[in-house]
Formats: structure tokens, sequence, C-alpha cells
């Protein structure tokens, strides 16, 4: 069996990429909008062709381009790039960097926060985006990402995993591991030995490439 970490899917999403989903699921309905339409639970109109995925309890939408835009409310994995008194300076990839204020961690008190070290990964929560991305870790299972190994990986192949989770269930059959997952393309797999992560990241692999014909 396996741990994973999909704070996400509690949330709306923007997913960005050319995903081939298979629409038997009864859990997900397809609707697709043209540049002009109403988006879904938002105030938002659709400014290109794209097709909307929804469930209980998040939307996705899937557009053609496979760059990381970050959104409110995405959960991303980012590298701690610079450690001051008051924020921490996260580098996300894809040219997007962030700020995440040095007490904006679940249950911090100025006399009770958490060592961050240059270098470290983070889970974080995306609160704002414009010139400058703040993010914030005050919700369980956010924060350092201690032990394991990070892969960096193509965004689109995490963001299949979010829609098509059977892939990871299926995966912690054969293997006991924990994951995180960012939306930036950043996974975080933690297991007994080197052996084990490197088999369920090759699964993982293996298992997308499938599903997208490739």
């Amino acid at each position: 069996m396996f741990s994973c970490f999909l704070h996400v899917l509690s949330f709306n999403l923007l997913i960005h990429g050319p995903i081939s989903i298979s629409l038997t699921s009864p859990m997900l309905k397809l609707k697709k909008v043209i540049p002009g339409d109403s988006l879904p639970d938002t105030s938002q109109r659709a400014t290109q062709l794209a097709a909307f995925f929804t469930h209980s309890s998040y939307t996705l939408l899937v557009t053609p381009t496979a760059l990381y835009n970050p959104q409110q409310n995405d959960v991303a994995i980012g590298k701690a790039v610079g450690i001051h008194p008051d924020y921490i300076k996260l580098d996300f990839g894809h040219a997007v960097k962030g700020v995440l204020l040095a007490q904006a961690f679940l249950n911090c008190t100025k006399r009770n926060k958490p060592k961050i070290n240059t270098g470290d990964f983070l889970l974080c929560r995306i609160l704002r985006v414009g010139d400058v991305v703040f993010a914030s870790c005050c919700e369980e299972g956010l924060g350092v990402l201690e032990g394991g190994w990070i892969f960096e990986t193509d965004a689109l192949l995490v963001k299949t995993l979010f829609i098509k989770k059977n892939i990871l269930n299926d995966i912690g059959r054969e293997y006991k591991y924990k994951i995180a997952l960012g939306l930036n393309g950043m996974m975080w797999i933690d297991g007994k030995n080197a052996m084990v992560v490197k088999n369920v990241r090759d699964e993982i692999h293996k298992r997308v490439k499938s599903l997208c014909g490739q």
C-alpha cells in the first residue's frame, strides 16, 4: 500500500496539457469550452479551446500547453533557495519563484518555527499569484519533505496522476511507499530503500506512458 499527499484534490484546479483521459469513469464528466464560454465554478471565461473534467470536489481544465502556470490553491513542491529571518525564497521550476513566510507553517509560533535549510524541498499550497507567488504550509501534511528522493519530471505526468489515481493505487499493491506530487512537475518518493524508490518511479513512468499511448 502507499501514502499519498493529494490535498490539491479538494480544490478547483487549472491543469494544462494534452492528457489522455478515459471518459468511461463515472466520476468524470466532459464539457468542451470555446473562447468566451463561462468556466464552471469561476467568474473567468475561456480564452482558448479546452476540455473540462468535473468531479464532486474538484474541476480540471485541460488545455494544449505543457508549461506550468501557477494557480491559486495549487499544491507544488518548491526548493528553498534563500533563507531570511521573516521569509523563505522558493524555486518551483519553470522560472516560477515564490515566497513562504517564516511562520506560514501549521502550529508555528515565533518561538517554535521549523528549521529550514537551503536546498530543502517543501510541499506547499499556492496562496496568491502575481509578480510574486506566495505559498503556505499551514495544512496537515504540508512542509519539509524529509528523506526520500525528489524527481523533476514532466508536469503532464504529474497531472495525469492526479486524474488517474488508480495508477498509484495499483503500484501500491506491489510496493510500500509514500509519494507527494507537485503540479509543477515534481515528485517526492520515499520507500524502505533506494531500489524500491527507483522501481516505483519507473512503474509510474511506464504506466503513464502506456495510458497516453506512447
